[in-house]
């Protein structure tokens, strides 16, 4: 007992006047002492008297929402609430107010020719014309919109909350969409360190957490989120991308590749070349468009805040965008971020600061504007920022403790050799 949860003992010092018998009690305390679910517990108690396996419910089980439900729908709310209930992962958890009667309305639009599904970045289902009975019971349309009603603790847990509720979610597991039966739940996109950044929701689209709009995960539940397509990559949580994502327009890089048979050129990359996870190159860079192209070009890459990228392959100094800038450090890119290997680097930006060995070639390097754009480590060549920005001192300390474990492998190797 000295070791169970404050409510376990709680619970056992509010035994003695129920008059239970003590082995069956002190096995149902146990059960939710090691996290048993409410069913095993209160089968443990069936035979025990009524206050005994009242009191355990209070520990193990979730009161029922609606007294006025028809039998079997109390029934089966009865059977869901004896499982155990998931309120994501710890790094992501889920908001909201769990377990509250009532409900929640959802608009989705109705009539020919309109997409059925409100989420940013979602699918084009097939159009809704109104006609199929969508929903438990939807309410009459309003200004062209479905009301569709959700339990009132929408998204507050892991929950499958659109099957059965979502139009497009009728039950029939054939033609039924597969995030029709995947859990998620509402979050706070400040406290998520996922690779799959969260989506805003357009459910209750007025709605707000501490003063911003909801927000939704199906990764904190365990789940893979088929409901939105295409959404873009933005890098590990190790090390994200920056940049603003879906600008219009193009940027203009100057290129010159007459060491590989190419020329001097500005070519034109799209406007928000780099701030998400992407291979810019193909078919963009002029040693991309051939017949047989170098790997580079199939590989996804970003720019990086090199402050806060803790990746094994080092953000490297942009040779695209030699002025440009971030947060007052220069453009940094990382291929690693984005699950792809660096081959570009070694080969086709041989005035990166990596490639640098001596130190006088480190410290030679120079930007656009006459300032040193490298920094030597005592065995490696780095971008400078990485070296003396005061935001990079974490990552650089990391950095530092790689090379010289790196370094002195490298030196006792060679000794070893002589």
């Amino acid at each position: 007992q000295a070791r169970a949860p404050e409510h376990v003992r709680a619970l056992s010092r509010f035994a003695g006047p129920m008059k239970t018998p003590a082995a069956t009690f002190v096995a149902a305390v146990t059960a939710c002492a090691l996290g048993r679910t409410a069913g095993a517990v209160v089968a443990k108690v069936a035979s025990a008297p009524r206050p005994a396996a009242a009191a355990v419910a209070l520990v193990a089980s979730r009161p029922k929402k609606h007294d006025d439900e028809p039998m079997d729908e109390r029934a089966r709310d009865a059977a869901e609430d004896q499982k155990e209930t998931h309120f994501g992962d710890t790094s992501c958890p889920c908001i909201g107010f769990d377990n509250i009667a009532g409900e929640t309305i959802v608009q989705f639009p109705a009539g020919t020719g309109v997409k059925a599904l409100p989420m940013m970045g979602s699918p084009s289902p097939a159009p809704y014309d109104g006609s199929m009975g969508y929903g438990p019971s939807p309410a009459a349309a309003e200004g062209g919109m479905v009301q569709v009603s959700y339990d009132a603790d929408l998204g507050s847990h892991c929950h499958a909350w659109d099957a059965g509720k979502h139009p497009l979610c009728k039950g029939d597991p054939i033609t039924d969409p597969d995030w029709c039966g995947q859990s998620w739940c509402f979050i706070d996109p400040c406290k998520c360190n996922f690779r799959d950044l969260p989506v805003k929701s357009e459910y209750v689209p007025d709605a707000r957490y501490r003063g911003s709009p909801l927000f939704y995960s199906y990764e904190t539940c365990g789940s893979r989120n088929t409901f939105n397509k295409n959404l873009p990559d933005f890098g590990s949580p190790r090390c994200r991308c920056v940049g603003l994502h879906d600008v219009e327009g193009n940027t203009e890089v100057f290129l010159d590749t007459t060491e590989w048979g190419g020329k001097k050129e500005l070519v034109s990359y799209p406007g928000d070349i780099g701030t998400a996870c992407k291979a810019w190159d193909k078919n963009v860079h002029p040693l991309c468009k051939g017949d047989d192209p170098p790997a580079f070009c199939n590989a996804k890459w970003c720019y990086v805040d090199p402050c806060e990228c803790d990746m094994l392959d080092i953000p490297k100094v942009s040779m695209y965008l030699p002025k440009a800038s971030h947060s007052g450090k220069h453009l940094y890119y990382n291929y690693d971020t984005c699950g792809s290997k660096d081959t570009f680097t070694k080969k086709y930006n041989t005035g990166a600061c990596f490639n640098q060995r001596t130190q006088a070639g480190c410290e030679a390097l120079l930007k656009p504007d006459g300032e040193m754009k490298c920094g030597w480590t005592g065995s490696h060549c780095l971008g400078r920022e990485m070296l003396t920005n005061p935001l990079c001192k974490r990552t650089a300390m990391k950095y530092g403790k790689r090379f010289h474990r790196i370094h002195s492998a490298a030196t006792r190797a060679s000794a070893m050799g002589a």
